[in-house]
Order: C-alpha cells, then structure tokens, then sequence
C-alpha cells in the first residue's frame, strides 16, 4: 500500500502528519481506535479510521459523522483571482442548480419573515445565513449538504455569529448618519438646495459611493468571519481578526473582488424576483469559494 500521510483526532485536537503505518500502530498499541477520526490528502472529509482504508484495503466515501472543526489559519500563500473565484463559484453553482437557488430563496423568506418580528433582523442575518453559507462551502469542497445544513448557524457558535452580524453595521451606521443627516438638511431647506444643485447632487453621489464601499468591505470581512465560526468553531474575535488578516493581505484586490460581489449579488432584483435568487445564491457561493482560498486546504493538509 502506498505511504500517504494521515492526520488524527485526539482529545479534541488535530494531530499529525504520520504515516499511514504509525496510524497502525497507534490503534494497535491503544492510542487511538476505530472511532478516531483521521484524513489524508484526496478524502473529501474526516473518516473514523474504522471506515478509512487503513483497516480494509479499500478507498472509502466520507463518511457521517459528527461536526469536527478545522484549524482556523490564514495560509501562508493565500492569493486568488478575482474572476477565477467568480467563475468557479458559477460552475459549481450551476452543477447543482435547484438545491443552491431553492435553499437560498427558503433562507430569503425565512429572512422576510423575521424581519416582521419585534427585533431587528441584521442582528440575525449571519445566524440565519450561516447555514447556506455553510452549505455552499461543503458543495464547493466536493462534499454532500442538505437542507439540515440551513441551520448550522443556530447550531454551532450562535453568539459569535450575533456579535458579528452586529459589529458589521456599526461602520456602516457610522457613514449611514451623517448621509442622513445631509438628506434631512437639502429636503428642510429647499431655498439652498435649489441654490446649489451640484453639491446637492455631488453630496448625495459621495455618500452612496461611501455607503456601499463601506458595506462591501465590512460585509466581505464578516462573511469571512461567520465562515471561520461556522468551519472552525472560531470565536467572533479571533474569526474577525483572521477574516481582516486575510483582507489586508491583498487589500486592494478584495476590494475590487468585494465591490464586484455586491454589485452582481444587487443586480438581481432587476430580474424580478427569481434575478435575485439566483444572483444572491451565486455571490455567497463566491465568498464560500474565497473563503476556500483564503483558509482551505492547508488546514488538514499542509
């Protein structure tokens, strides 16, 4: 059998990696059993070493099991193209159609519905958008998701989740009143606002501009943050401190990359309804593949 390296699950913790042959010894020897988790390099996900080809000879699925963390670290050659991540995350998107645009149009009317309630709503969205996030990043990974994933995100780190969604519209408040504030003034004094046309149409212009690259980069940073909650059981903290660590990394391109997304997830409510399914479906698919870019593979293989 060709030497490949494993890596296990010990007492909570990711170890490795050890060669196919120290695996055996270590069940032989009592250390670990057939319940321990491993992976190597070209399995999808983590397999009790009961069902790996370590005990049979044979290649086997990922199997079933409970959620088991990844570790949460930048790699340390994350780079990415920003059309490569947004034709990629378009065919795997259109390799299952309906699952990806139904699940995203059911967490929408779930979103709808909530926003009726008595709280405000974007303390909930990465809660209830986690799920399909997370969803989106098993299917961009190769792996299986149902519609049981949807609600991941009351599963698995709730509070950070809540926290996140809160801190991400603190900036965007924070540019959001003085912009108000500026509409107020030009509607209560319409004498200077005809008087002064362009900075009326210049001030309104900024502020739109300021607004909505204030909420592409904030929105981009704590989708990557709720990914981290959600993938490696992060806390709010260390998942935002990573997410902008990998956006300061290339600042200028996740910039572009984040304008892009926002702009094409927005451009479906052009197409009617089923536009911005689609659209919406397609951009968290996107950022599900950055996010792969950014903090995949390393963490079980490298």
């Amino acid at each position: 059998m060709e030497t490949q390296q494993w890596f296990y699950e010990q007492n909570g913790a990711q170890e490795g990696p050890v060669s196919d042959s120290a695996i055996q010894a270590m069940q032989a020897a009592g250390t670990i059993n057939g319940q321990t988790l491993v992976w190597r390099e070209g399995l999808q996900d983590w397999v009790p070493l009961a069902n790996s080809e370590l005990s049979t000879g044979a290649s086997y699925p990922p199997a079933n099991h409970s959620f088991f963390p990844r570790q949460a670290r930048l790699k340390s050659d994350f780079n990415f193209g920003i059309f490569d991540v947004i034709g990629k995350s378009w065919k795997v998107m259109v390799s299952d159609f309906w699952p990806f645009v139904g699940f995203y149009a059911l967490v929408q009317v779930i979103i709808g519905f909530a926003s009726n309630l008595v709280f405000p709503v974007f303390f909930m969205l990465f809660p209830m958008m986690g799920g399909y996030m997370y969803y989106t990043l098993k299917r961009v990974r190769g792996q299986n998701g149902d519609l049981e994933n949807l609600f991941d995100g009351f599963k698995r780190r709730f509070g950070s989740l809540v926290a996140i969604s809160t801190l991400m519209w603190i900036p965007i408040f924070v540019v959001l009143l003085p912009f108000i504030g500026f509409f107020i003034y030009i509607t209560s004094n319409e004498a200077w606002a005809e008087a002064n046309p362009g900075m009326v149409i210049g001030g309104l212009s900024g502020g739109l501009l300021l607004l909505g690259l204030v909420s592409s980069i904030f929105g981009t940073i704590a989708t990557l943050a709720a990914l981290l909650c959600l993938d490696c059981d992060a806390s709010w903290n260390n998942a935002l401190g990573l997410a902008t660590k990998a956006y300061m990394k290339h600042f200028f391109k996740m910039t572009i990359f984040s304008i892009i997304a926002y702009f094409l997830l927005n451009i479906g409510v052009l197409f009617l309804v089923v536009g911005m399914f689609i659209s919406g479906a397609w951009m968290v698919t996107a950022f599900s593949v950055l996010y792969e870019e950014a903090f995949g593979d390393q963490q079980a293989g490298e």
